[in-house]
């Protein structure tokens, strides 16, 4: 049915204002008057406004395309990624949905998505806000052909996509990544990736990629309206128009899907995506904190290596960090 209503929108959507007959609609599509009648349904009960008409037919009152799975699935027809696309009102977090499906055979691509996370989660467990209507929060399943040595060029290709994503809907050029996961705009972070997956000594099982997004910034505590940012704000704060949150998913959906291929390409093309991701790196040239053996400790961000180490001078000698939280000294 779920298949079905998705061709049925899709044929209304061409039809614009206009009627088309059920009977018209069941030769198309190759089902019965029936299928035709319960996939109308399905659409209305996912809020979208059909008018039927015993003589007519039927026709959609409205192109206004909603933020839920058929939409996606739309968007990226052409695309081997999203299909398919999950799509939940609720879920205590979107990873643990996708490492679960991971597990049981899932293919490439499966994009799992929530309008509401009641635990969702960055790194170390840290909660995440991601309160209803306000954001992005998805998380997609890779299974690269590449070696676990390299998996941060997977997490580089993120960052670069959420950038150039933003970036081609809003018109915001001073989007920066900040190592070895986060999306700023203005200092303030607007994104976080999570990498999750399970890998064997030369090989990666599976890897899932999860994204948050603030759109809206609606719900965001206060606490973190210091540290922490929404598209919305920022397109306003420069006179430019916020994106939809459908329009945003699919588009970084699309260059994710090139990113990544540009990750398991050729050394040459592995050697551009870290040196984009460098030049887009705020982190790169700054003093910052960051921690060592349980202590916090001050140093200059000098370069991210070839593993995805940040390479770090700090008390006179230089030191590379696989992993640490990393903070921006003002």
């Amino acid at each position: 049915m779920r298949r079905l209503a998705k061709l049925v929108l899709s044929s209304l959507r061409g039809e614009g204002a206009s009627f088309v007959s059920g009977e018209r609609l069941s030769e198309a599509l190759g089902v019965s008057r029936t299928a035709i009648w319960k996939a109308m349904e399905e659409l209305k009960r996912r809020g979208y406004p059909i008018e039927s008409h015993k003589k007519l037919g039927y026709r959609l009152l409205s192109q206004d395309q909603l933020y839920n799975d058929l939409e996606v699935e739309l968007l990226l027809e052409d695309l081997p990624w999203g299909h398919p696309t999950l799509f939940f009102d609720e879920v205590p977090s979107t990873q643990d949905v996708a490492k679960q499906l991971a597990l049981q055979g899932a293919p490439e691509g499966l994009l799992v998505v929530a309008d509401r996370q009641s635990s969702g989660r960055g790194r170390k467990g840290r909660p995440w806000e991601s309160p209803p209507g306000s954001g992005i929060w998805a998380s997609i399943l890779l299974r690269p052909n590449l070696s676990p040595a390299f998996l941060h060029l997977i997490n580089f290709a993120a960052g670069l996509s959420v950038k150039e994503a933003i970036t081609a809907l809003t018109g915001i050029e001073d989007v920066k990544l900040k190592w070895p996961n986060d999306v700023l705009i203005g200092g303030k972070k607007v994104c976080g990736i999570l990498t999750e997956g399970s890998v064997e000594t030369d090989r990666i099982l599976y890897c899932v990629l999860g994204i948050g997004i603030n759109v809206s910034g609606e719900g965001l505590s206060e606490a973190l309206s210091d540290k922490a940012t929404s598209l919305s704000a920022e397109a306003k704060r420069r006179g430019l128009n916020p994106p939809s949150r459908l329009q945003l998913l699919a588009e970084l959906v699309r260059r994710l899907y090139g990113r990544t291929a540009q990750a398991l390409s050729e050394e040459s093309e592995r050697e551009s995506l870290l040196r984009e991701y460098k030049a887009s790196c705020e982190t790169i040239g700054r003093e910052i904190l960051f921690e060592e053996e349980g202590s916090w400790r001050k140093g200059i961000a000098l370069d991210v290596d070839e593993f995805g180490h940040l390479v770090v001078r700090s008390r006179g000698s230089t030191r590379r960090i696989a992993s640490s939280d990393v903070f921006h000294v003002a």
